[in-house]
């Protein structure tokens, strides 16, 4: 798909978020809690997907919207689309099956510092 030259990329960025609701702030929430277990059990596999792989965890501390943020080269994207997107599919699993977590979505994004 051809972009406008003002955003041509040379990484591709898939995007996990979700909304964590119920009580609590964005320091003693229980399904953000939960949300982050699940980040420390996959964190090496999605580290390991690409040598210049970057992770970018956000929180929004009003509302509790999480999102997390694999940038990855190009030409290491199309390998791991190929793959199911493996670990994104058992990721967006076992955040949806948390209580007080809505709203998951996945969106392939580009990324690039300006």
């Amino acid at each position: 798909m051809p972009f406008a030259p003002l955003f041509l990329s040379p990484a591709a960025c898939p995007s996990i978020a979700c909304a964590a609701s119920g009580a609590g702030n964005k320091s003693d929430s229980e399904s953000l809690a939960a949300v982050a277990a699940v980040v420390t059990e996959h964190l090496a596999e999605i580290k390991a997907l690409s040598p210049n792989v970057k992770v970018n965890r956000f929180v929004c501390g009003s509302c509790l919207d999480f999102k997390l943020l694999i940038t990855q080269d190009l030409d290491d994207y199309g390998p791991w689309a190929e793959s199911d997107h493996k670990p994104e599919g058992n990721f967006v699993k076992k955040i949806s099956a948390i209580e007080g977590i809505s709203a998951v979505e996945v969106q392939t994004i580009t990324n690039m510092e300006i």
